[in-house]
């Protein structure tokens, strides 16, 4: 039995297997570099006294950081998965995602940086990476503002704008109604 015959039998084209290597290799060295070697190096340039509740503090990172974490890969899977496209901007999805994360919250990627880098700065109480936090999430806004949902609207249309209506930017503070023209998501798994 050939390789591709292999993939034919999962059902997984070599250029299926290919999106989604590029969607992992994007998903770890990208994030990868932003929320974990910078921070790690970021937090070694001051001394770092213990506040009062540390132990709280560093749970609630933790906890913080891994929920970050699933938020990130779970939202890389549906791209790569539905959208047929990876995370990185310069290689995007084929198709509109609205299942998984997407369903409730338009960009759940940037949440998933950002839940880390606070995280890390509970975890570390490091003030470096809290200046780098504040920071990232400044690029972030304006990279979503003034190019992302911009370019979203011009490449999907009509279909991104009733998203863009029934789905909230960060934060699932409401559930997000299907709306009839909404495109359903292809029936894959």
């Amino acid at each position: 039995m050939t390789t591709q015959d292999r993939l034919a039998a999962l059902n997984i084209t070599p250029v299926m297997l290919s999106v989604r290597f590029r969607a992992i290799v994007y998903t770890l060295v990208i994030p990868g570099f932003l929320i974990g070697y910078l921070p790690w190096k970021l937090r070694h340039f001051e001394t770092v006294t213990a506040l009062p509740f540390a132990l709280i503090f560093s749970l609630m990172g933790i906890a913080l950081c891994l929920g970050g974490g699933v938020l990130i890969f779970s939202a890389a899977y549906y791209l790569a998965r539905r959208g047929e496209g990876t995370p990185f901007p310069l290689d995007p999805p084929q198709r509109m995602v609205v299942a998984g994360p997407y369903a409730h919250i338009r960009h759940p990627m940037v949440v998933g940086l950002l839940g880390v880098l606070c995280g890390q700065t509970l975890w570390f109480q490091s003030a470096n990476v809290l200046v780098y936090t504040l920071l990232l999430l400044l690029v972030s806004l304006v990279y979503v503002f003034f190019i992302e949902e911009p370019d979203l609207k011009k490449r999907f249309g009509a279909d991104y704008r009733a998203y863009h209506v029934v789905t909230p930017r960060w934060f699932p503070l409401r559930a997000a109604p299907r709306q009839a023209n909404l495109p359903d998501p292809p029936k894959q798994d």
